[in-house]
């Protein structure tokens, strides 16, 4: 019988909720995800996040392009990111900051808390 949405650890569903995010967005979610929340926070670590022709802009060096289009992808979607994290973790959340590395094909997500 599968688990209810209750019974997930927070952590677990706000990693899911992410992973899903990206795959709606950018056509693949990351392969592995990781969720830490804290009293005033949430860090969401993700890994292996690019598409295909990210990856093969970067391989060209051009990691350029992938870290901007990331930046406007994060930005445009900035509230609706801070509006599913809130609704997964049952707080308000005052503000995201975030950051890619296409070299590592990592990104880091962190919500603060209001």
């Amino acid at each position: 019988m599968p688990a209810r949405t209750s019974d997930i650890p927070v952590a677990l569903q706000l990693s899911n909720a992410i992973v899903g995010w990206y795959k709606a967005r950018a056509g693949r979610g990351p392969t592995h995800a990781r969720a830490h929340v804290g009293d005033d926070h949430a860090l969401v670590l993700l890994r292996n996040v690019q598409t295909t022709v990210e990856r093969t802009l970067v391989e060209h060096g051009r990691g350029d392009l992938v870290d901007e289009l990331r930046q406007v992808l994060r930005g445009v979607h900035h509230e609706e990111l801070c509006a599913l994290v809130s609704r997964e973790v049952g707080r308000p959340v005052a503000t995201m900051l975030s950051d890619h590395d296409p070299a590592t094909d990592t990104s880091a997500l962190v919500f603060v808390f209001s």
